[in-house]
């Protein structure tokens, strides 16, 4: 779906309760940074606490078998920032 400085998103299927999710993983490239692993831990702990239509809501974290982190997150469909900025130029 996207990728960032950090992290990968993928679009994923929650089979147990038949949704679609959005999986983040931490990009392996930065494993072996020291904080790298923490910080995005810490990403998902802080985010699964915050109550706010604003902010997509964290289903899971672990680690994947290649000693990734991922985050499992409510899939949020629409455009982005970026999209509406190449649109339009300027935002409403």
């Amino acid at each position: 779906i996207g990728r960032g400085g950090m992290g990968s998103v993928y679009l994923g299927s929650d089979t147990v309760l038949d949704r679609r999710v959005a999986i983040k993983v931490l990009n392996s490239a930065h494993l072996d940074a020291p904080s790298a692993i923490p910080r995005f831990i810490q990403e998902g702990r802080v985010c699964a606490q915050l109550r706010s239509e604003n902010c997509v809501k964290i289903f899971d974290l672990g680690v994947n078998e290649r000693g990734q982190p991922y985050l499992v997150m409510e899939l949020l469909e629409g455009r982005d920032l970026a999209q509406d900025l190449r649109t339009s130029g300027k935002v409403p």
